[in-house]
């Protein structure tokens, strides 16, 4: 009987691994590279097993190396779609995704929700800068949501990302130069 209950506990387990969970939603910002005074993509995207109609995501980023974000929709969003953003204080940005009437679906379960495009600053120091999802301001409000076609919310694992700050050319250059 031992033997039987420690073979089905591994079927289990092995099972676990081999079949994700149908209800496996991922949000991830994506990663980008550039120089100080440079403008660079940074792309949200959605993995997702089901069908959704909305998304919240609020993103918190470092607004001493980067400015305040604007946003362009991506594939998934479809023409009744409607991003909205707004930028509560200095390195926070919030971004809602839903359709201007109805609960039609995104127009695919996975894919690029929208991109943010941030400026470098000038002054920006050379190396990574997190772009995290947040919580901080309005209270009850999570980092993440999406919200299924039947009206049910759904809350996503959520992958941070980053944009990597360069040297200019001129930094470059003195490099050689020690």
């Amino acid at each position: 009987m031992k033997m039987q209950k420690t073979s089905s506990l591994a079927v289990v387990a092995l099972l676990s691994f081999m079949c994700p969970m149908a209800s496996a939603q991922t949000v991830r910002i994506g990663t980008a590279s550039g120089k100080q005074g440079q403008t660079v993509s940074v792309p949200v995207t959605l993995t997702a097993s089901t069908s959704h109609t909305a998304a919240l995501v609020r993103v918190q980023y470092n607004a001493a190396v980067l400015e305040s974000p604007s946003l362009t929709a991506g594939a998934l969003l479809s023409k009744t779609h409607m991003p909205d953003s707004y930028a509560p204080a200095a390195g926070r940005f919030n971004v809602a995704v839903c359709p201007s009437s109805g609960m039609p679906s995104l127009t695919a379960k996975s894919g690029t929700l929208f991109t943010l495009i941030f400026r470098i600053k000038t002054t920006a120091p050379i190396g990574p800068s997190p772009i995290i999802f947040t919580a901080v301001g309005a209270p009850g409000l999570p980092s993440s949501d999406l919200v299924g076609v039947a009206g049910n919310v759904v809350s996503p694992s959520a992958i941070a990302g980053s944009v990597t700050v360069g040297a200019t050319a001129a930094q470059d250059s003195w490099l050689l130069y020690p």
